[in-house]
């Protein structure tokens, strides 16, 4: 695959052969022709660079050759880690720093990856500045900082909230006025940073549409009393009885709300999970308001856009299955449909295609033996 340059930056994909990809070596080189032209532009005494990336399998290893090379530059460098492109954008001002690098691929697949630079303003390169880039990339006469005068690693947290809050403090932004309109939007978030800016949406009680390894579904975040009272509105039933299940991430999240389990039904669960099943089984004490609950549904299920949404979660979410509002079809598959009837009702969906429309295998492990409450998705062999 040919690397590709230009004015606003170098992509390509990982591996293979220097200058035909985006390999280590091509990494350093742009990364020292941009802090080279930087070092021509500024006449501070400090050079700041602001580093984000996404979530792509090779971000974190690209992002380290930027850092060290900059810094091998004498480049003082503020890590933003995990970040959405136009918070890096922002986070260039905010901090006063003389350029930034993104590194991302957008929508490419991800044997991609890409440096994405930026000026002191924190937009995108003008096509002057990129030819000169270029130009010191050809020649690659470089001239890095002795020992005594190398930059620094910084890492910045928070970038995210920041971008938000000051989007929010915006002269021009009329908060009121949108709420009053009831916007909803649809999220892709490619599995990549939009998993960071979508939990503090669910903790500020926010209901939400997503997919699973069986069909769509509507959860909130179990804690969270505001959503709980929302989504029992939308779903006409008590929450002390609703049949909604825990959507947990992992086994030692199973251990906080269900009580011990003997060795045979662990190795059961350890069969199935993650998978298309719920699994209903005898629970802890719980809070408020599933505090006389005895029994509580278990999912886990096997999808990647859940699985990073999950990670960066502290609690289950409560999750039920979006059911077809006529009588021929019980679920809802086509994600533009969903969205159109649901969007007044929600505050944000993660859509993945088309959804399935067979639900997960309930299997009811209270009593002294398994028992099918319905058969769906999740094979019966494995019980």
């Amino acid at each position: 695959m040919t690397l590709i340059k230009s004015i606003s930056g170098i992509r390509g994909t990982i591996g293979g052969k220097t200058s035909h990809n985006l390999t280590p070596l091509d990494t350093v080189l742009f990364a020292a022709a941009y802090a080279s032209w930087l070092k021509e532009c500024v006449t501070a005494d400090q050079v700041k660079v602001l580093v984000g990336r996404d979530a792509r399998i090779s971000g974190s290893m690209i992002q380290g050759l930027v850092n060290q090379t900059l810094i091998g530059y004498g480049i003082q460098v503020l890590d933003l880690g995990l970040s959405t492109t136009p918070t890096v954008g922002v986070a260039v001002t905010q901090h006063q720093a003389q350029g930034g690098i993104i590194i991302t691929a957008s929508h490419n697949p991800k044997q991609w990856n890409a440096l994405k630079l930026l000026n002191h303003k924190g937009e995108f390169l003008n096509a002057e500045d990129g030819a000169r880039i270029l130009e010191i990339a050809d020649k690659q006469d470089f001239n890095f900082s002795p020992v005594d005068q190398l930059g620094k690693l910084i890492t910045i947290d928070g970038a995210i909230k920041d971008h938000i809050e000051m989007i929010i403090d915006l002269p021009l932004v009329n908060v009121e006025a949108i709420r009053q309109k009831k916007y909803k939007i649809v999220v892709d978030a490619v599995n990549s940073t939009g998993g960071i800016a979508i939990p503090m949406l669910l903790e500020g009680g926010g209901l939400i549409i997503y997919p699973t390894d069986t069909v769509y579904a509507l959860g909130c975040l179990s804690n969270n009393k505001k959503a709980l009272q929302r989504l029992a509105i939308l779903t006409n039933i008590k929450l002390d009885k609703a049949p909604f299940s825990f959507l947990i991430k992992d086994f030692n999240d199973l251990s906080k709300y269900i009580r011990p389990l003997d060795n045979t039904t662990f190795k059961l669960l350890k069969r199935c999970l993650p998978g298309p099943y719920t699994f209903i089984l005898p629970c802890l004490k719980l809070q408020k308001p599933f505090e006389k609950r005895r029994s509580l549904g278990i999912r886990m299920a096997n999808h990647p856009i859940l699985e990073s949404l999950m990670s960066f979660l502290n609690v289950p979410l409560i999750t039920t299955s979006l059911h077809h509002q006529d009588e021929i079809l019980d679920y809802n598959t086509d994600p533009s449909f969903i969205f159109e009837s649901w969007e007044s009702k929600i505050d944000l969906m993660l859509k993945d295609g088309y959804g399935g429309n067979i639900p997960s295998t309930v299997i009811d492990l209270c009593g002294s033996s398994p028992k099918v409450v319905r058969v769906g998705k999740g094979s019966l062999d494995l019980l």
